[in-house]
């Protein structure tokens, strides 16, 4: 009892310390204001607009969808994950970070791959990774455009001072690239919307490793979706106004054939405008 209850007091205090902590972000979507009076309401009523644009669960499905996914991953770089390695498990880092990395991936064997990466001086950074059981070591340089068969990267080193060098060059950096496919996937399975019962409010919630980098999805997600219905609304305000000039166009059509009629009437009658 003495020598197992430590025992496994340690293997439950390392795992728990290995366990990645999620965060929940949450920001709420008012679908539609009363606060004003609106004044095209019965005109979009008669036309079904109203109908659409209250029905909640299209906005769902529209939030969550992966065309509106993929558009605010171009508007984001979540395309290089950094991760420095310790003695009992990794972490990820979204900030704070002494290096920014740019890269164009040619070799699709590289995407999630884990990628060392060490920073050698100021100049000088080694990529070292294992690719179809071969080890791949490059050396690049700061702030060049450096090009292979694997990749095109561009490594910018950020507030480095030479007090830094020896501690920098000691830490073991993870680079992990990933395609949009990856980012989609995880923020789609990590995303859920909901509405709040009896009102047109959205509750959007989305589950990460990283808090802040969870609010910026989330806000970039909140302004492609309101980028979403202005452009939905131009296009409905473009066929009502189609749809209102065909009807005038028919309204003159009957108003000159009844006066082509009363002219008819009035020439066989003989009829004179006094």
């Amino acid at each position: 009892f003495v020598i197992i209850v430590p025992i496994f007091l340690f293997f439950g205090l390392l795992f728990n310390h290995k366990q990645i902590a999620k965060h929940q972000t949450k920001i709420e979507i008012l679908l539609k204001s009363n606060d004003v009076y609106d004044y095209q309401e019965g005109l979009y009523s008669n036309l079904g607009f109203y109908n659409y644009y209250g029905d909640v669960a299209n906005q769902i499905r529209i939030i969550s969808s992966y065309d509106i996914i993929k558009k605010v991953l171009n508007k984001l770089d979540l395309q290089c994950s950094y991760y420095i390695v310790g003695r009992l498990n990794t972490k990820e880092f979204f900030e704070g970070l002494p290096f920014k990395i740019d890269v164009d991936i040619f070799n699709s064997n590289i995407f999630e791959l884990p990628i060392g990466f060490r920073i050698l001086n100021n100049k000088k950074y080694e990529l070292n990774f294992i690719l179809d059981g071969k080890e791949q070591v490059f050396v690049h340089s700061f702030d060049s455009l450096e090009t292979n068969i694997h990749y095109s990267i561009n490594t910018s080193l950020l507030n480095y001072s030479d007090n830094d060098k020896s501690e920098l060059s000691s830490i073991n950096y993870q680079v992990i690239f990933h395609n949009d496919d990856f980012w989609v996937n995880k923020i789609i399975s990590n995303l859920t919307v909901e509405n709040v019962e009896y009102t047109s409010l959205l509750t959007v919630n989305l589950i990460d490793e990283i808090p802040n980098r969870s609010r910026i999805i989330l806000d970039t997600l909140a302004n492609e979706y309101i980028n979403y219905t202005l452009e939905n609304q131009f296009h409905i305000n473009e066929n009502t106004l189609t749809y209102i000039n065909y009807q005038l166009e028919d309204v003159v059509r009957v108003i000159d054939s009844i006066g082509d009629d009363l002219q008819n009437l009035r020439n066989k009658k003989g009829i004179l405008d006094v």
